[in-house]
């Protein structure tokens, strides 16, 4: 699918999840995950990578810049998660700001340094519509799966060159990004009582008459989750 008509559906996917979705109520559990702000730490395995696609109209992106995967710790401070009254349903807000640099390249299945360098800062603001299978996290320690995707704003700014190693051409290709527009997440959680595994993806996504690029923010979390 192009990624024009991904922006599209997504969008339309959105809209839809937020008509549905009446006044959200919390869980009558003070306990569970739902009954406020959280807190989670533990630790992480991260991989943040920028593409560039020559046209909004390419499913393949030409270029590829990275560092590859690294570990670290965990901090990760969240919104109350709403879950629709009398159903499985519910929404909250996800958040990510940082500065990078990416100094690497996807070459085949290798990561090199090529003598190319991107750096810059990303924000962006989604709200996740998700679906919950099993009991409300935290309430019991048994084990929940809450399932999400969303779209909302991002802003990428990217400088600097990269070499176009995807698409065979090998040519070197200034950055030169300044740019708010949309934003997507994908995720799932997997909680058995206040402890939480996280598998997560999502970042900005620009596009313009020339050409596009997304920043996408992997990682994989494990952690205990406090409530206040």
């Amino acid at each position: 699918m192009a990624l024009k008509q991904w922006k599209k559906h997504m969008s339309v996917f959105v809209i839809v999840i937020f008509v549905l979705l009446p006044f959200p109520i919390k869980a009558e559990n003070d306990n569970s995950l739902l009954a406020g702000y959280t807190l989670t730490i533990g630790a992480s395995a991260k991989e943040l990578v920028l593409n560039y696609y020559r046209s909004a109209d390419d499913s393949d992106p030409a270029g590829i810049m990275t560092e590859g995967l690294h570990y670290t710790y965990l901090l990760r401070a969240s919104s109350p998660y709403s879950l629709r009254e009398n159903s499985r349903w519910g929404y909250y807000f996800e958040t990510g700001f940082s500065n990078y640099s990416l100094s690497k390249q996807n070459v085949g299945e290798d990561t090199l340094d090529l003598g190319t360098s991107v750096s810059g800062t990303y924000w962006y603001v989604t709200p996740i519509g998700f679906y919950l299978y099993g009991p409300v996290p935290g309430e019991k320690k048994e084990l929940s799966i809450l399932t999400g995707i969303g779209v909302g704003l991002g802003y990428l700014r990217a400088k600097g060159s990269m070499m176009l190693t995807e698409d065979g051409s090998n040519l070197l290709h200034n950055v030169d990004k300044d740019e708010i527009d949309i934003a997507a997440s994908i995720l799932i959680e997997a909680y058995y009582g206040h402890w939480v595994s996280r598998i997560y993806g999502g970042g900005p996504y620009t596009e313009s008459r020339q050409d596009a690029y997304s920043i996408v923010n992997f990682s994989w979390d494990v952690g205990y989750t406090f409530v206040f």
